[in-house]
């Protein structure tokens, strides 16, 4: 497994997590207010790492600085406003079935825009991951009834949201070799937010007046801007500068088990306490699998002793 695959991963499992979080926000926030606060936040946690890391500023020129502002346009401004409001009306579970699509959509604009090709084990790398989602989405998950008017627009808005997503991180793909990861990801943010304010200037709305009278939970905010914005953009757009987009995809698609599995473990104690326990032991059956898989590969891998030993003359 590459470095890339790796950030993939933990990309994915890192927004998966938080996810659930931006759910339980979503009950008193709007998207917009919801993805203004997460957005400031995280402006704040890159600039402090970028001072106290001393990162090296990035050599792009105008071109590479306007696709970047694009970049995080689209995808944290558009496409994650979409996504909240999708998760709202959907849910984690049925909100991560949508994540199927991201995949298809990075793999056909990598392939279209940026000439990338995939090989048979890349294609036998997707079918049997993509088998894994559908069996982890035909768990049995949210039980919640929702109206059928309220579900369609979730799953349009859910679907525009991926494709942004798929957009966003194309787009920006070119430009990333050879760049400080941190800076990146902050003038991402800064697009974000910018998107974000033509959005309320559009709309004649103060950001203040939005979030007049809401709760807000801090607590709950730092931690989802924390593992879902920092760490998990990080890990994602990383997964992109050190793989191909067609190989960092996959392994995203990752998340949807985890999407579907804490949804359905949330709407069992929502609805039912007594079968929680048992949700949590069907939970527990998709992942032992997957954690044996996982320590079946690295106790296959030679210990460093052992590559030093095998070098040797």
């Amino acid at each position: 497994m590459g470095l890339g695959e790796a950030l993939s991963i933990g990309g994915a499992l890192a927004w998966a997590i938080a996810v659930i979080i931006y759910k339980r926000l979503g009950e008193t926030l709007p998207p917009l207010p919801l993805n203004l606060l997460k957005n400031l936040l995280v402006l704040g946690m890159l600039l402090l790492s970028v001072l106290a890391l001393r990162t090296p500023l990035p050599h792009l020129g105008a071109l590479g600085v306007g696709v970047t502002l694009l970049s995080g346009l689209l995808g944290m401004a558009a496409a994650d406003s979409l996504y909240f409001a999708a998760l709202n009306k959907l849910g984690a579970g049925r909100a991560g079935i949508l994540g199927n699509l991201y995949s298809p959509f990075v793999i056909v604009l990598s392939v279209a825009f940026l000439g990338e090709t995939m090989c048979p084990q890349q294609w036998l790398g997707f079918a049997l991951v993509s088998m894994g989602v559908l069996v982890v989405g035909h768990a049995r998950g949210q039980t919640l009834d929702v109206d059928a008017a309220r579900m369609r627009r979730g799953f349009m808005q859910g679907i525009a949201a991926i494709f942004l997503m798929a957009v966003a991180i194309v787009l920006i793909k070119p430009w990333l070799a050879g760049q400080p990861l941190l800076w990146m990801v902050l003038l991402r943010t800064l697009g974000g937010l910018l998107g974000l304010g033509l959005v309320f200037a559009w709309r004649r709305q103060s950001p203040l007046g939005a979030l007049r009278g809401r709760r807000l939970r801090w607590p709950l905010l730092l931690v989802a801007a924390f593992i879902g914005q920092y760490v998990a953009v990080l890990l994602w757009v990383g997964g992109y500068k050190y793989a191909p987009a067609t190989v960092a995809a996959i392994p995203q698609r990752n998340q949807l088990g985890v999407h579907r599995v804490a949804g359905g473990l949330a709407a069992a104690r929502a609805t039912d306490p007594a079968q929680a326990g048992r949700r949590d032991l069907h939970a527990g059956g998709y992942f032992l699998p997957a954690a044996g898989l996982i320590s079946r590969y690295w106790s296959r891998q030679p210990s460093p002793a052992r590559r030093r030993a095998q070098r040797a003359p």
